[in-house]
């Protein structure tokens, strides 16, 4: 019952559970909430991105690994278009109606990219067949081509070779240790940090 009730209401359940679960453990584990980055993958990716778009005083750092950004284009070039449709409460079908488009846009993360403040890095798999790099591509496009200029600092980095789960020893490897230097770099060391005296951080 749990697992169907997020059937038809992606991007909002899930992300106000995620926002739940931050204040939660600020409040639990006396944690500073203006030291706060998001991380998450696939869905996780999904939430962050959302995350970062629609709390944007909330998180300093995202780390996005091919994230889900826009339901409606993903639908038609996923290995699992029926996820697509399913999560979003509608039965599957291989020629979408433009009612079904509509619910799909409502219900992705690309809509709040020009509200993002936070830095972003984002994590590619150039061979991912679940979550294709177009997915993310649009994301960092959308963010970097703001009309007002506004852009927050962000990087992109592209795998060959590597599919969803960035799973080769160099993915593993070069993503996990960049993901924890742009934590470290926008979060913990970042010149406003340091002058409030704010020694450690908290993440979600």
């Amino acid at each position: 019952e749990f697992n169907s009730a997020l059937l038809g209401h992606i991007g909002s359940m899930d992300v106000d559970d995620c926002v739940l679960a931050l204040e939660y453990a600020l409040d639990a584990l006396h944690g500073d909430p203006s030291r706060c980055f998001v991380c998450g993958g696939s869905h996780g990716g999904f939430l962050a991105a959302h995350l970062v778009g629609r709390f944007p005083e909330r998180f300093d750092a995202a780390v996005l690994r091919n994230p889900v950004t826009y339901v409606p284009t993903m639908s038609s070039v996923t290995d699992i278009p029926d996820w697509c449709f399913h999560e979003c409460g509608l039965a599957f079908t291989a020629t979408p109606s433009v009612d079904d488009l509509v619910r799909m846009h409502e219900a992705s993360p690309l809509r709040f990219v020009d509200r993002v403040q936070a830095s972003v890095l984002l994590l590619l798999g150039e061979s991912d067949r679940r979550v294709p790099p177009s997915q993310g591509l649009a994301w960092m496009h959308a963010l970097r081509a703001r009309p007002d200029g506004s852009v927050p600092p962000n990087r992109l980095l592209m795998y060959k070779g590597n599919g969803h789960a960035l799973a080769s020893p160099l993915a593993q490897c070069d993503g996990w240790m960049n993901a924890v230097a742009w934590v470290h770099e926008h979060v913990i060391a970042s010149p406003r940090r340091r002058a409030l005296g704010i020694l450690a951080s908290s993440s979600s």
